[in-house]
């Protein structure tokens, strides 16, 4: 299964490294150098999709982290306190994060303990009624004919998506 899993993101990295350098700009001539010294940092630049899907796992990383209640990853909360809606314009994630390791340290182990249990029951509730119910709700409405071609290409594109899951062992 890890090896399936190194497959995928591997063909997801080419992917995405192959889209980048296929992608194309807009006629304007962008000084690179002359951008970043100014500080100013434009959205079209070739490795932000890169950085945002960084950025994205990090978040996911530590929203999944305080679920799951996982040791170290609060170490230093400091104290609520007025000063931190200045730095909150300054450093918004990290003072949102600071904010949120405070709050789970109040909740305690035992709460968190009650959260790891919710998200395992609905992470099993996803994977063992509601994707397989959509599945046969989706390929029951696409045969009767009524969908127009390009939600018909979407459920095509969901079961098979439904099917690699199956395939990976995600889905029973």
């Amino acid at each position: 299964m890890k090896i399936s899993n190194l497959v995928f993101y591997l063909a997801v990295i080419f992917g995405s490294i192959y889209c980048i350098s296929c992608r194309t700009y807009n006629k304007k001539d962008v000084n690179l150098i002359e951008e970043a010294a100014d500080g100013n940092y434009d959205m079209s630049y070739f490795n932000v999709s890169l950085e945002r899907s960084l950025s994205r796992h990090k978040r996911a990383n530590f929203i999944i982290g305080l679920l799951t209640g996982q040791e170290g990853l609060c170490p230093n909360t400091e104290k609520l306190s007025i000063d931190l809606i200045g730095k909150m314009i300054l450093h918004p994630i990290q003072i949102t994060k600071t904010i949120l390791c405070h709050i789970v340290n109040i909740i305690g182990k035992e709460n968190r303990a009650i959260t790891h249990r919710l998200f395992n029951t609905f992470s099993d509730f996803l994977r063992t009624i509601f994707l397989s119910g959509l599945h046969t709700t989706l390929n029951q409405i696409a045969n009767t004919g009524i969908l127009p071609s390009s939600l018909r290409t979407l459920v095509e594109m969901f079961n098979v998506f439904y099917n690699a899951l199956r395939l990976v062992g995600y889905i029973k």
